[in-house]
């Protein structure tokens, strides 16, 4: 494992998928023990990168949803502010896999 080319179908989504996973924790974990949380989009960005690096585009696209989806669902969507940021990562994450 390490190449596009050596993931073969639905492992690569599984990666990308457990990639995702793993930033989610990790920045639940880290926001558990410093006691404030640290940058959703430092860590949604890390699981689009590590995506496109081991699974390839497709699954990096697939990271690039869940992240934002994630994104919009923690950070909410009541203050319309909150639509320019949102809007801006998920062309960032999208725009990364290219």
């Amino acid at each position: 494992m390490g190449r596009p080319e050596d993931l073969a179908g639905w492992r690569a989504y599984a990666v990308a998928l457990l990639f995702t996973l793993a930033a989610f924790l990790f920045r639940q974990e880290v926001g558990r023990l410093a006691g404030q949380p640290i940058s959703l989009t430092l860590c949604g960005i890390a699981a689009v990168f590590a995506s496109i690096w081991i699974a390839g585009l497709g699954p990096s696209l697939l990271a690039a949803a869940l992240t934002s989806a994630w994104y919009i669902i923690d950070e909410g969507t009541a203050n319309p502010a909150f639509w320019i940021r949102d809007g801006l990562y998920i062309v960032e994450a999208a725009a990364f896999c290219f």
